[in-house]
């Protein structure tokens, strides 16, 4: 089936999870940014205010079940308002923060909704196209969060001279539109609403609470715990590089803010091409694969950036490395998404993909405060070493998921319901 073939309302759909996923990393990349300028305000080291990036991904995790959980109950489509509303609200107010202890709680906030997007987003988008065309919606989705890597910088560059960091966080506010826009234009799963009407059809009802604890249950913690170590080498091999590389040119390569944005563009830009192609090529070579060579092939741009003191092998290197961080990005929300059944998809993935972004933020405050005995550069390559070699095992026993069927319960079924069918066309 080709991409041509989607209608309307999956388009829809696929535009609204990528603006979701864009307010979220928009705000998140902007962080990244502005770290210099919250240590001097708020007369702190940059190591100590690295902590913020910590606590931004410290309560993902939390966000995931929870509206992993909603999204079960209530539906994605309801689950993906509520987080936005949280996402947006909590983004104007780390502008407010009148402290550095305010702005860890407001970050922690923030978080949840970050966490509860994905949640409600990802399983949505994928449980509304067809099978054959579920990578490349990944990768879809993904893009609208490199988009937001790439205006980050340029939203610091333009607007914080005029508006400070504070003021800068004020624009997130309009995420908050996204509301209406999903509430008019976005249908529900087909997937979830099969499941609600298979219920029903059945006698019974969808449990009042869906417990975290059952990704771990006998069926499914053997897979939960190999998604956890691909989820924890993506985000080891990606977060570091990405969080510190502004704060590394800036204060080790000596690169002026502008040098500094580009180098950030590039590599947005090559993420957000890459994470089409991911998604698209394991469509048609599997997930597994596609996976695979992208977390071997990671380390080489990766040095370069690192090692080279040459600006323009840099910015080479910059996108080269988004490309490939890009791709394996492009193809996870599928394949994450792909291993639950309707009634564990938005928790399990929403778990994991955040619990794999609070290590990834782990990894990347080790960095900021093991560099003056280690080095910026290659307390960084060890890093994203160990994370490859850890997603590598964790690929090594997981399973192949392309084009398994969605449909089902507490199971992962070999065909869909006629009811899904019928929803899906």
């Amino acid at each position: 089936m080709s991409i041509g073939s989607l209608n309307k309302s999956q388009w829809n759909t696929m535009i609204v999870g990528s603006l979701a996923y864009f307010a979220d990393a928009w705000d998140a990349f902007l962080l990244i940014y502005v770290l210099s300028d919250m240590a001097k305000d708020f007369g702190i080291s940059i190591g100590t205010v690295s902590i913020a990036l910590l606590f931004t991904y410290l309560s993902r995790w939390l966000g995931g079940i929870i509206f992993g959980s909603i999204s079960a109950k209530w539906g994605r489509k309801k689950s993906l308002m509520i987080a936005v509303f949280i996402l947006g609200v909590f983004t104007v107010l780390t502008g407010t923060a009148p402290s550095f202890g305010a702005l860890l709680f407001i970050r922690l906030c923030f978080g949840i909704g970050m966490g509860g997007v994905y949640a409600a987003a990802a399983p949505l988008v994928i449980e509304s196209v067809p099978a054959s065309l579920r990578g490349f919606a990944s990768g879809f989705f993904m893009f609208g969060f490199y988009i937001g890597n790439i205006i980050a910088p340029w939203t610091y560059v333009w607007l914080a001279p005029q508006f400070g960091w504070r003021g800068v966080f004020f624009f997130g506010g309009i995420s908050l539109l996204l509301i209406p826009y999903i509430l008019l234009t976005v249908k529900e799963s087909p997937v979830w609403l099969a499941r609600k009407e298979e219920l029903k059809s059945k006698g019974g009802v969808a449990e009042k609470s869906l417990p975290f604890w059952k990704i771990f249950a006998p069926g499914y913690i053997g897979i939960t715990l190999i998604l956890m170590m691909v989820s924890f080498g993506q985000f080891f091999e990606a977060y570091p590089v990405q969080s510190l590389m502004p704060t590394f040119l800036k204060t080790v390569r000596h690169f002026p803010v502008n040098s500094v944005a580009f180098a950030g563009t590039m590599m947005g830009i090559g993420s957000l091409i890459g994470a089409l192609f991911g998604g698209w090529i394991s469509d048609k070579i599997g997930r597994k694969r596609t996976i695979k060579f992208g977390l071997i092939l990671a380390l080489i741009p990766v040095s370069f950036m690192l090692l080279s003191t040459e600006p323009t092998v840099i910015i080479i290197a910059s996108t080269i490395d988004g490309f490939i961080f890009g791709s394996i990005s492009g193809l996870i929300a599928a394949f994450l998404n792909e291993h639950y059944p309707t009634d564990l998809r938005g928790t399990g993935s929403g778990f994991i993909q955040n619990l794999g972004s609070l290590g990834g933020s782990v990894g990347a405050v080790v960095a900021a405060n093991l560099n003056q005995s280690v080095g910026w550069s290659w307390t960084i390559i060890l890093i994203v070493l160990f994370g490859g070699i850890l997603g590598l095992v964790g690929i090594f026993f997981a399973k192949e998921t392309r084009n398994v069927s969605l449909g089902g319960g507490m199971h992962v079924g070999n065909s869909a319901s006629s009811t899904q069918r019928k929803l899906m066309s």
